[in-house]
């Protein structure tokens, strides 16, 4: 979400990753029951398609500068790139869910 505030303030550079993982070991979602932890990325995920449908075309279209990269970046880029680890989070929770049942 903080770089969908990036590209709606019209940020030059996206906001690095926090490469800490601060915010991953607050959440521990290791010791959540996998049912809530379906729910809580379903809804970050519902709130972050509703952002996306945000962005008017001109803003769609504007490039802004991925830190790690070092590339430019535009919206889809960024939901592209997001998209795909989804894809790597949802795999690990379907990994879980046949592990456990």
């Amino acid at each position: 979400m903080a770089r969908i505030k990036d590209f709606k303030n019209n940020a030059t550079i996206l906001s690095a990753w926090d490469g800490t993982k601060k915010k991953i070991l607050e959440t521990d979602h290791n010791n959540k029951n996998i049912k809530i932890l379906l729910e809580e990325f379903k809804y970050a995920r519902d709130h972050f398609i509703k952002e996306l449908l945000s962005f008017s075309n001109s803003e769609l279209i504007k490039q802004t500068l991925q830190p790690r990269l070092q590339k430019q970046m535009r919206v889809v880029d960024m939901a592209f790139f997001v998209a795909e680890q989804d894809d790597h989070h949802i795999a690990k929770m379907w990994e879980i869910i046949n592990l456990k049942y």
